[in-house]
This record gives C-alpha cells, structure tokens and sequence, in this order.
C-alpha cells in the first residue's frame, strides 16, 4: 500500500538588514521584529533552523552586515506579532518637533523640550521623533530614533535624541563615563545662601511614583552641585549640576534640604500654584566625544517660565544672573 505524505510548504517572512542593523546579534533584532513572540518561541525558532540569513542557518549570537537577508519560517507571523509600524505624524506635530531643535546631524539631535510634553508615550518625544525621522524608522530593522534620556513632563530643556546606532552607542558610553554634564535652572522655595554639594541615598517607591530620601545605605546614591543666582530672600533662582542621574533627583533632594522647587506640590511645596521651573539649562560635551557636536548646548527658558522668573527678580537681573552663568560654563 502506497503512503502519501503532505508537505506544508511555509513561506519566510522576509527582512533586509539596514545600516543602522550593521552589527547587532540576530536574535535581538528578531526579538524587536517579533514583539508578540514570547522568548521561548524566538529561540525555538533558531533551534529548528526556522531563522536563516539567505538559505543559510545561523546561530542566535550571529551578528548581522547591511544588506543580509533574514528569512524566518514560520506559519503564525501576523500583524499581531510583527513589529509595529512608525505612524506618520501630523504637519502640525512635525513642524512642531522641528522647531524644538537645537542642533542636528547624521547621529544625533538635541531638542529644547516644552513644559508639558512626556518623553516617552503614544504622544511624547519618542513617538514625535519616530515619525520625524520617518525615512530612518522605515530603513532600519531594529533601530528607530528616539531619546536617550529622560526629562519629567514638567521639566524643560536639552534633550539628545538618536539618529543613527553609532549616535546612540556613543552618547550612552559618554552619560556612563560621566563625559556630558547637565546642568539646570529650579526655582527653589527659601534663600540658599551659598554653593553646596549634597549627597544622599534615594529610594523609588513604584506603586506611589515617588521618590525619597533613605535613611539607610539602601538605594542609589545621588549627587549634585547647587549654586544659587538669584534670591529675594523669599526663593532663591539655582544652577544646579548633575552628578548622577536618578529619577526626581533634583525635586526629591531640594525638598530634603529645605528647598522645596516652588510649585511641586508632589515634593513639599507649599505654593498654592502647580507650576515648578525645572529647567534643563545646557548640555556640555568633553573632548572624548567622538561624533561632531558643539561643545555647548544651550536651551533658552520657555517664555512661560521666563515671565515668572522676571517678574519675581526682575528682566534685568535675570539676564545679568544668565549672562554670567553662561559665560562662565563657556570659560
């Protein structure tokens, strides 16, 4: 008796690896194109050869060269599994992210960001820089645009957003290697009198979204330099650098010193106004960065804060008080 098998004839989905993939291990890139597939199935997937660079079968640490082609075997691919694509953005919206910026080049784009705009979400930075570098998003496997830190949505100023993988692996090596400093503007409530370095340990308590102050030496260690402009002996105008970057650093250890930001109901304010300036002032770059970029960037205050700052010290102080500061980063 005649035996019949059928053979089901499955056919790959197929990718073709960009510049900006040049390099990346294969089951990385696989995980980002099959979001929907648990990490179990992706390497299920390598083990039965159902990855494959052309025709060849490769191991899940292979690292791809522009211009591969993957194929992956594989029946239940659909638009549920597959990598969302970038959405197009509004004229509006597009015109919009264009004017925050402040510099740009091949690898990286250093935007002035508004009061109010997250940085991440359907309608932060990410999705606006995404569907601004739309042509990119759409070149690249793995790799969309998008920020390489991150700013509250009521903190203003310099933010670095990629626009290549060498852009992004740079800048990420120079934040870990403390070769950028920030530096930011806050309107604190009382006088601080003099410059002062405070050191604490800070814990993040997820289910309340809040940061403190530990009293015990659990947590991350946080440190930054205060140097106060401006004071009328009811608030005090600092310049505030960066040693460590954790999450409300600069409003959780101004409210533990005394000097709550004037207006952050979250952090021990007392103003009856929820409205705090934090502002991400400048962004310096040392001789070790490798990509082209100003040494300085400088974001100008939004006019909203702007107004209020003047209002309370007045237009000509203020100018004076960021004229020196300016030229004394520049020195």
């Amino acid at each position: 008796m005649m035996r019949i098998i059928y053979i089901m004839s499955i056919k790959p989905q197929k990718f073709l690896v960009g510049s900006d993939d040049n390099g990346r291990r294969l089951d990385r890139i696989i995980r980002i194109l099959l979001p929907g597939f648990s990490l179990s199935r992706i390497y299920k997937l390598f083990r039965n050869g159902d990855v494959r660079i052309g025709n060849r079968k490769v191991k899940p640490e292979y690292q791809v060269a522009a211009g591969e082609n993957i194929q992956v075997f594989c029946n239940d691919i659909s638009d549920k599994t597959l990598k969302k694509a970038v959405k197009t953005i509004s004229e509006s919206d597009y015109n919009a992210f264009s004017d925050m910026i402040l510099f740009q080049n091949d690898d990286l784009v250093l935007i002035n960001k508004p009061r109010g705009l997250l940085t991440h979400g359907d309608d932060g930075v990410d999705a606006l820089a995404a569907g601004y570098f739309r042509d990119i998003s759409s070149q690249s496997l793995a790799f969309t645009p998008a920020p390489l830190h991150r700013l509250d949505r009521n903190t203003s100023g310099v933010l670095a957003i990629s626009a290549s993988i060498e852009g992004a692996r740079q800048f990420s090596a120079s934040i870990n290697a403390g070769d950028i400093r920030k530096k930011y503007l806050a309107l604190l409530e009382g006088r601080l009198e003099k410059s002062q370095k405070w050191s604490d340990v800070l814990v993040r308590d997820s289910s309340s979204k809040k940061t403190s102050v530990s009293s015990s030496e659990e947590g991350l260690s946080a440190t930054c330099l205060m140097e106060p402009l401006l004071s009328d002996g009811f608030f005090t105008l600092a310049s505030i650098q960066l040693e460590t970057g954790r999450t409300h650093q600069i409003r959780v250890q101004c409210a533990a010193h005394g000097f709550p930001l004037r207006g952050d109901l979250k952090y021990g304010s007392i103003d009856t106004e929820s409205y705090y300036i934090l502002h991400a002032r400048t962004m310096k770059f040392s001789a070790n960065f490798k990509i082209a970029v100003p040494v300085i960037i400088e974001a100008p205050l939004p006019t909203e804060s702007y107004r209020k700052l003047a209002r309370l010290f007045g237009t000509k102080e203020l100018e004076n008080a960021l004229n020196l500061l300016d030229y004394k980063e520049k020195t």
